[in-house]
Parts: C-alpha cells; sequence; structure tokens
C-alpha cells in the first residue's frame, strides 16, 4: 500500500503479497492504527459545577496530543444569574437546570452527538452532601434526568467530585498540559526545584495543592460567610467587628491545616482560579513573581478594597467585565484576596516562586476540566 493515499483509500485497498508474510503484516497494521490516530477526533462538554457558579467548557481531541477548548459558556439562570447545582439539588428544581444547560448548548450550536458529556460537582455540592442536605436519592434522580435528557451523547456521566484524588490531580494535569516542559523556564526564570511545577486552586468553598510525587491536598478554606450573605446583608462585611471574626476563622483553619505539614512549602507554583483573581485585581497576575513581593501587594490592595478607594480599588471596578451591577464584585474581591493572603504568609516559603494564570498560549485554561478530559480523551476514564 503506498503512502500518500489518503486514510480511506488505504483502507480499501486490497492486501498485496508482500502484506501476507508475518512480519509485514504486523508492520502494516502499526502503520495504519497511527494513520487512523492521526484522523480520530474526540469531542466533550465538561460542565464545572462550582460553589457559586456552573461553567460549560467544550474540548476537541486530534490525533495524539493536541487538545483545544473550542468554547466556554455560563449555565444561568431567568435573570442572568449564577445557576448553582447546590440549590438545584436541595430544592429539587434540576429539570430547569438541565433545560437551561441544553438550551445554552443548542443556542450556542454546540452539538448534542458528543463523544462525552460529563458533570462534575465541586466544593459546594461536596458539602452539602457530607452534612445531608443533599441526599443520595436527589443525586441518582439528577444523574437519571441528565442521562435521558443526553441521550444522544456517547457518554454521560455525573460526579461529586473527590477533593484529592479528582479535583486536585486533575488540576495538576491541567497544569502539566498548558506549561510543562520548556514553558516553565519562561514563567519561573529563578529556576527554583527545576520543571516541577506545582499547583495552587482556589475555589469559593476549599483549595486545592498539587504537586508532583506528593499526595495531592485539599483544604477546607471557604470564602462563603453565611453571616455576609443574604438580603439586608450587603454591608455587614465591612462592620469591624464581623470582619474580625472572619479572619481569625480563616486564619485559625489554615494554622490548624499546617499542623500536619512540617515545613512550609517551597517551588514553582502555577495559583490558579479566585487565586488568580485576587492577584489580577492586585495587579500583578501573569508574570512571575516571589511570594514576599506577592504579600506585600496584597496587603496593599486589601486595604483599598476594604476602604473602597484607591487606585487599584478604582481599577478594579472599572474592570469588573461582565459582572453585573448587583455582584458584590468589592465584598468578594476583598474575601479572596484576604484568603490568598493569609494562605502565603502561613503556608509558603518566602522564597517560592509563584506564577497567577488563568490560561496559557495555547488558550487552554487551567481548569480541572482540563485534566478530566484529558483522561477521558486518552480512554481512560471510559473503562
Amino acid at each position: 500500500m503506498g503512502s500518500a493515499a489518503s486514510i480511506k483509500e488505504e483502507l480499501s485497498k486490497p492486501l498485496d503479497a508482500a502484506d501476507l508474510t508475518t512480519d509485514a503484516a504486523k508492520s502494516e497494521v502499526i502503520r495504519l492504527r497511527a494513520l487512523l490516530q492521526q484522523e480520530k477526533t474526540y469531542n466533550a462538554v465538561i460542565v464545572d459545577c462550582g460553589s457559586g457558579h456552573s461553567g460549560i467548557l467544550c474540548y476537541q481531541k486530534k490525533g495524539e496530543s493536541n487538545i483545544a477548548q473550542t468554547a466556554k459558556l455560563s449555565v444561568r439562570s431567568q435573570g442572568n444569574k449564577n445557576f448553582t447545582l447546590t440549590n438545584v439539588l436541595i430544592e429539587g428544581t434540576y429539570i430547569t437546570f438541565i433545560n437551561q444547560l441544553k438550551s445554552t448548548l443548542e443556542e450556542n450550536n454546540i452539538s448534542l452527538t458528543q463523544d462525552l458529556l460529563y458533570i462534575g460537582a465541586t466544593g459546594g455540592v461536596r458539602e452539602a452532601v457530607e452534612n445531608g442536605t443533599v441526599t443520595n436519592a436527589n443525586v441518582e434522580a439528577f444523574r437519571e434526568a441528565i442521562t435521558t435528557t443526553f441521550s444522544t451523547i456517547k457518554t454521560v456521566k455525573f460526579a461529586v467530585l473527590d477533593a484529592v484524588e479528582e479535583e486536585a490531580r486533575w488540576e495538576l494535569d491541567a497544569v502539566q498540559l498548558i506549561w510543562g516542559g520548556s514553558d516553565s523556564i519562561e514563567m519561573f526564570p529563578l529556576g527554583l526545584g527545576g520543571n516541577s511545577i506545582g499547583l495552587f486552586s482556589g475555589g469559593g468553598k476549599s483549595m486545592q495543592l498539587a504537586v508532583a510525587d506528593q499526595p495531592p491536598r485539599s483544604f477546607p478554606f471557604s470564602t462563603f460567610v453565611s453571616e455576609f450573605e443574604g438580603e439586608g446583608n450587603e454591608e455587614v462585611w465591612l462592620d469591624v467587628k464581623a470582619w474580625e471574626r472572619y479572619t481569625a476563622t480563616m486564619e485559625q483553619n489554615i494554622q490548624a491545616e499546617m499542623l500536619n505539614h512540617a515545613t512550609k512549602f517551597k517551588g514553582n507554583f502555577v495559583f490558579t482560579a479566585m487565586n488568580h483573581r485576587a492577584a489580577m485585581y492586585s495587579n500583578f497576575a501573569e508574570r512571575p513573581i516571589l511570594v514576599g513581593e506577592a504579600i506585600e501587594m496584597l496587603r496593599a490592595a486589601l486595604l483599598e478594597f476594604r476602604k473602597g478607594q484607591g487606585d487599584i480599588f478604582e481599577k478594579m471596578m472599572s474592570n469588573r467585565g461582565s459582572a453585573s451591577s448587583t455582584y458584590p464584585l468589592r465584598r468578594i474581591a476583598s474575601l479572596h484576596t484576604f484568603r490568598l493572603l493569609s494562605c502565603l504568609e502561613q503556608m509558603f516559603d518566602v522564597d517560592s516562586q509563584l506564577y497567577f494564570a488563568r490560561k496559557g498560549k495555547s488558550g487552554l485554561e487551567c481548569e480541572w476540566t482540563l485534566g478530566c478530559f484529558s483522561l477521558f480523551a486518552s480512554g481512560v476514564g471510559n473503562s
């Protein structure tokens, strides 16, 4: 068989005499399998049901290693508000959520004949399941409903992610896919720890830390504060005593977790999600930075956020993007900034080299969804 023909043309040709010998036949099978792998594509929709949002990430893999993020969307409720799966499961309104997910995909021309639809719930649902607010019956009813609704998709899965074995590991996998290899030299010019890159992500209810060749960790450092939430509570966080209660609780939680670690974390780390957001608001994202410098910049930004004035604060408010006018950006930014500041002060060696980023040059965003997609696209997740 000639090598210049298309794969379909090659497969349509009959075997010649040389193909009938054992060695030649083996070589031909190996060659054709390689050609087929080059042509094969794998498409997936992965839904990240976080503590305060539900995001849709669409991916495609061509051949062995060419991964692209093809779309990023949000599942929004009526009134264009965040749609959280925790509330949906508690209230039993999951059919509304599923219909909105389906409509969002259709309105954005996302095919419902994907190889995979994976809906993963993280900290918020995880906590609700642990305390019994969401029952196994709620979870199974939701699972059955999505399987029925998306019957045209080859594989449909719903899971409440394990914080360590899935969320943290998949986020570390995403870091390696985006920044592994030669890119790490540009990101971490001081060369601390060689090319090994760790990951520290900040969600709403938890934070994950993962380093190569070490067990990943999940920390219950939440920025959801019941005292600050709810109608009529919008300004409670500005009360000095209320803020002191929150900050004392956060610092105690971090201290308790660090009792399990003899030394502070040291090396090269990518900080993602709300960690990246806090750095972005504090004007030092997307560049290498040492812990000591990051701490000083976070302190300065937090002071302005709390006061509601200053150049850093004004820049954040003017660049709020798609955030609605009712979204409590000042409060949310303050909470995430303080949490990150406290983690750096208590958990990381001052000489550690950090890089706060949401995505790399490839356009891939550093989310657990990317690590999850890579697993399934390789065939491992489907076994």
